[in-house]
């Protein structure tokens, strides 16, 4: 059973595209747009993951719940999701006539278009900074989904036509202007909705995310966060179900199985890159949590996919 999970780590754009309700992915790597879609039911999703692309959805119908960084979204029609790639993020329910509409993208898919990688970073951090849900108005529903129809008109069609991809540049940085005016209007900052424990609980999870590489006490965050390693730790388990120290450690693991399918690194350099002081120690960390040592976990992840 522990093989048949090691992809919960990071739900790739690899893993979106093999999802059979997705109408239409294009022949773009790291680009897919969706339309009037059932919610994804991947069973990668179901628990806590991160993703190597940028998401972006209206519920068109139905209710759906959410969870972005411990903070639970009731979606209804109108409501935009954002997601970022680094956001502890999971579906938790979608009713049975609950229907989608978005895009996704990732890094290289900027690349290729050739926008600056910056738009990632700044989706990213606003992503982070503000709710995942934004409640549109039945205009700006509408809007949106346009801009979602013309985005699919420029890559659904005529795939030799000369000036395709310039095209599709100009309509995807109209996209993003718009998403940029959408944000002034609907965009909350999390701490304006958040009460004092659920907004401390945001502020550490984004400070794990950015500093877990080389960060690993409780108290060091803590003192950053201005309140004592008790009431962090006791704040985290009250919100969360889990400690501060099992959060850190969380992180830590879903990096540790992130590089350990990637076949060019040893499991040394593994370790060195998440701040292990060698492999020993890291190997402890690893079966302490997961019961597999790390070259046993990426046997079963290599054999598991082929």
């Amino acid at each position: 059973m522990q093989a048949k999970r090691t992809k919960e780590v990071i739900y790739t754009h690899a893993d979106l595209s093999s999802d059979t309700s997705t109408v239409m992915i294009t022949d773009i790597e790291g680009l897919a747009i969706e339309i009037n879609v059932d919610p994804p039911t991947h069973e990668l999703i179901q628990d806590h993951f991160r993703s190597d692309f940028l998401g972006v959805f209206l519920l068109i119908e139905g209710e759906m719940m959410v969870e972005v960084n411990f903070i639970k979204y009731r979606l209804q029609v109108n409501s935009l999701a954002l997601t970022s790639p680094n956001s502890l993020k999971r579906i938790i329910h979608s009713n049975s006539d609950a229907k989608i509409t978005g895009m996704s993208f990732t890094t290289g898919f900027l690349n290729w278009l050739g926008v600056s990688a910056n738009v990632f970073e700044l989706l990213e951090y606003f992503t982070t900074k503000f709710s995942a849900e934004w409640k549109l108005s039945n205009e700006d529903a509408a809007l949106f989904l346009e801009l979602i129809a013309q985005l699919q008109e420029k890559v659904g069609n005529d795939r030799e036509r000369t000036f395709r991809k310039e095209l599709l540049y100009h309509t995807f940085y109209i996209f993003l202007y718009e998403m940029s005016e959408l944000g002034k209007k609907y965009a909350n900052q999390v701490n304006q909705i958040l009460s004092r424990k659920e907004n401390l609980m945001m502020n550490f999870v984004i400070l794990v995310q950015e500093q877990f590489r080389t960060e690993r006490k409780v108290l060091n965050y803590a003192n950053q966060l201005h309140v004592t390693a008790k009431y962090l730790t006791e704040t985290i388990k009250e919100i969360s179900g889990s400690t501060a120290g099992d959060f850190i450690d969380h992180i830590v693991l879903l990096e540790a199985k992130s590089l350990l399918l990637n076949p060019k690194l040893s499991i040394a350099e593994i370790a060195l890159q998440i701040n292990f002081s060698d492999q020993s120690f890291f190997g402890k960390f690893f079966k302490r949590l997961t019961g597999q040592s790390p070259k046993a976990y990426r046997n079963s992840a290599e054999a598991l996919n082929g």
